[in-house]
């Protein structure tokens, strides 16, 4: 997957949990483009960084340091 700059674009480490999911649709319906990540995805978040405006990190606090 190549890496490049999307417009206007977040990222939401842990998209399919109640709060990530919740982001997501959040800046979706606000026209911006989510780009998700969670545990099994193909996007890693050093590539997530290189993608995004903005990361939002939603997983439990006892895993932070784990992501």
């Amino acid at each position: 997957m190549s890496s490049h700059k999307e417009p206007n674009a977040v990222g939401i480490i842990g998209a399919q949990g109640q709060f990530g999911s919740w982001f997501s649709r959040l800046f979706a319906a606000r026209g911006m483009t989510v780009v998700a990540v969670d545990v099994g995805s193909q996007v890693s978040v050093e590539q997530l960084v290189e993608r995004v405006d903005a990361i939002v990190l939603a997983v439990p606090l006892g895993v932070t340091e784990v992501v």
